[in-house]
């Protein structure tokens, strides 16, 4: 029985999505589990600095990779390049040390992820990627106006929401 999509030259790079995207939804849970406390931080950048590092670095530079290497492999997906490097960004220039340079990757990473799902979506799939940036929106407002919660769960959704993506983009759901 086979386990992927029928995606012929692309079958290997489907595959590497399927792993590298449970990875990226992993992301939030690992990054607790190697956490000393197992408990969330202000934000997924804050934990650069925990105990056992390769938590942060190591997911988040494997999600950074399948957007670069979705921008390629995919040729109609181009922007992904660029948001695979402000990822890259996010985790080369830490929030404490390179403050002004950190905070432009993330906004470029998850505003441009939100930007991404609405206008280079298919009208197929409009209706679904509106509602997920949307729904992405609401809970980063929800920390940024209303400071309901930490902005570790509006990170860590925004994470489940690309992954997501990814999944039903590698399941060739829409067609």
């Amino acid at each position: 029985m086979n386990d992927t999509p029928d995606a012929g030259p692309r079958r290997p790079f489907v595959k590497f999505e399927l792993v590298v995207t449970s990875v990226c939804f992993l992301i939030p849970f690992l990054l607790m589990f190697g956490d000393v406390w197992w408990s969330p931080r202000e934000h997924i950048s804050g934990y650069y600095t925990m105990r056992q590092a390769g938590f942060f670095y190591v997911p988040l530079t494997m999600a950074a990779m399948l957007f670069v290497i979705n921008g390629v492999v995919r040729g109609q997906h181009w922007y992904n390049i660029g948001l695979g490097l402000a990822l890259g960004g996010v985790i080369v220039f830490n929030h404490v040390d390179y403050f002004l340079i950190h905070n432009i990757s993330v906004g470029a990473f998850f505003i441009g992820n939100a930007l991404v799902f609405v206008l280079f979506t298919p009208k197929d799939e409009l209706w679904l990627k509106v509602i997920l940036a949307l729904l992405m929106a609401a809970l980063l407002a929800g920390h940024f106006v209303f400071g309901l919660y930490s902005l570790f769960w509006g990170e860590a959704f925004s994470l489940w929401v690309i992954a997501l993506h990814f999944l039903l983009e590698a399941l060739e759901v829409f067609k």
